[in-house]
């Protein structure tokens, strides 16, 4: 219970972070039949205490309101077989959740409103589809790579982070259907999805889910054809908290359990002590900032990526100037119409530049590999001509600019912020031991140091670095 309740804490301190699921059935003709909600952060139908794990605690509870002595509607998830009614059958269930047992799951995803939804799949999940870079990750920290047998958007799993998805591939057990996350290919999709289809149908498997970035909405035009058939777990894995509590699930659904669990629990810990660190900077002391993806892409007001600072106890930029707050309406993201696009907001304190930059960068010109990287990505050239640095080099407040690794996991991506914008409160030294405890724990982060990787990277690093176009 510790957990969830680190998790609620979340709430009163960020106000924007939503631990309420409200279900409602997948299909439009047939309406919701048990709508209700839980603040379940592990919204598995059996957890029906609401913590972060399925266990005898939860038996204990349906055994409760089968003997009367506990109600049903306070504990909604107590429904483990979700059939409406509470009795030994849903023990029964538990348990074989807990023995990773062959039976049906139903846990709790999004639909492409923001709608929360069930989802029914067969447990434990295998042969699992990726969609978006942040989704591959969330895999890899879950522990979940071996279940991946098709990523379906080619650049997502090809980094140093993501390595043990790839591992598939070189066994032969991957199938990469190279999409844009933006602009699909429908045959290419629908060709990929029915031979893989096939494929597994010839040792009487089948694709068990298809686990999809949220942020990432190329795929929402299919979701009645080309998945109708296929279980769709949509989770907001953008928001680095988010993406830890995706990654627990994952890791549950897909048998690796314990793996998910250990890293759940260490980064709700780093995030509990980033929380508890700078809930008392008072309002008029707060720095604010905005968000950048692509390099150029300025995230919208409500866009998953737009969060971070907040969680590390800075103000969206777009809370204290109303004109930037209509302009950038939507939970997306607009490219700059020009290299004066931020010309008219110089009073904003950070530009956190959210990047997916590879780790291990190969050292150039006697820099370390994190300057390598921070300058290839400060000064990447445009497709247009020019530089990305172009964009931010005429701005009074051009050293506001800053790079944030988005292949970190949110924990890291949240206590690095947090050094940054609350550096009083939360130390650099801090943000570097969280990421030497998550180093052991996650896969994706094996032989990461500050030094080797870009993981966070200023305007005073880039001037150390040699940098000169700014």
């Amino acid at each position: 219970m510790q957990m969830v309740a680190i998790g609620v804490v979340a709430v009163v301190l960020i106000g924007g972070l939503s631990v309420a699921f409200v279900l409602n059935d997948d299909d439009d003709d047939n309406p919701p039949t048990n709508e209700f909600t839980t603040s379940a952060l592990f919204p598995v139908f059996g957890n029906a205490n609401e913590d972060l794990k399925l266990d005898g605690a939860d038996m204990a509870i349906i055994q409760s309101i089968i003997d009367g002595n506990a109600k049903f509607e306070d504990y909604p998830l107590a429904d483990a077989n979700d059939d409406g009614k509470i009795n030994s059958k849903d023990i029964a269930q538990i348990g074989k959740l807990i023995n990773n047992e062959s039976c049906t799951v139903t846990v709790v995803g999004l639909d492409k409103d923001d709608k929360q939804v069930k989802v029914k799949m067969d447990f434990p999940v295998k042969n699992t589809l990726s969609f978006g870079t942040n989704m591959a990750l969330t895999i890899v920290n879950a522990g979940a790579s071996d279940s991946v047998v098709g990523v379906l958007d080619g650049l997502s799993y090809e980094k140093a982070a993501q390595k043990t998805i790839s591992d598939n591939k070189d066994q032969g057990v991957l199938v990469d259907l190279g999409l844009s996350r933006s602009n699909i290919d429908s045959a290419v999709l629908i060709n990929g999805i029915s031979s893989l289809d096939n494929e597994l149908g010839k040792n009487n498997e089948k694709i068990g889910a298809l686990f999809l970035d949220h942020s990432a909405r190329g795929l929402d035009e299919f979701m009645g054809t080309v998945f109708d058939e296929i279980p769709v777990l949509r989770l907001a894995v953008a928001d680095p908290l988010e993406e830890i509590y995706a990654s627990r699930l994952i890791g549950f659904l897909t048998g690796n359990d314990a793996v998910a669990y250990d890293y759940a629990e260490k980064s709700i810990e780093i995030i509990d002590y980033v929380l508890n660190a700078v809930k008392n900077v008072p309002d008029n002391e707060k720095k604010n900032y905005i968000c950048m993806t692509m390099g150029i892409y300025i995230c919208e007001n409500d866009s998953e990526y737009n969060v971070v600072g907040e969680y590390a106890g800075a103000t969206p930029y777009y809370k204290v100037n109303s004109t930037f707050a209509e302009k950038y309406v939507g939970d997306g993201s607009t490219k700059m119409n020009s290299v004066e696009a931020l010309s008219n907001y110089t009073d904003i304190d950070f530009m956190i530049s959210n990047r997916s930059v590879d780790y291990l960068t190969t050292p150039k010109n006697n820099l370390t590999g994190a300057q390598t990287a921070l300058l290839d990505s400060w000064d990447k050239s445009l497709k247009s001509g020019g530089y990305y640095s172009d964009y931010y080099k005429n701005l009074s407040n051009y050293e506001g600019l800053v790079y944030l690794n988005n292949l970190l996991p949110g924990a890291l991506k949240i206590a690095f912020t947090a050094a940054l914008v609350n550096p009083n409160q939360v130390s650099m030294d801090y943000a570097l031991e969280a990421l030497e405890d998550l180093e052991e724990l996650c896969v994706s982060l094996n032989g990461v140091t500050f030094e080797n990787s870009l993981i966070l990277g200023t305007y005073d690093d880039y001037v150390s670095a040699g940098g000169a176009n700014i």
